[in-house]
């Protein structure tokens, strides 16, 4: 699949998760985005144990980005790795 198609599934995800779960105050909390992407790697790595297909396992992965690109957004703070990167 091509990054753009990636992207355009991420965003569906993510406009699923606002409509799921609004976020009150628009702010997050790092320990909700990590316990989530725990959660959800925990059910891809499951997916992985038990399926036959990859699909349910490219499903939770793509949840899981989803959730890293909510953390970003809504995470107070995250604006400054615009300025300082991730290096």
């Amino acid at each position: 699949m091509e990054r753009k198609s990636v992207y355009a599934l991420i965003d569906n995800e993510r406009e699923y998760q606002e409509r799921t779960w609004p976020s009150n105050d628009g702010h997050a909390h790092s320990e909700h985005a990590i316990l989530l992407l725990e959660g959800y790697v925990t059910k891809a790595r499951e997916a992985w144990l038990t399926s036959k297909s990859e699909l349910p396992v490219l499903q939770q992965l793509a949840k899981v980005a989803a959730i890293a690109v909510r953390g970003l957004e809504k995470i107070t703070g995250s604006e400054d790795l615009l300025t300082r990167g991730l290096r």
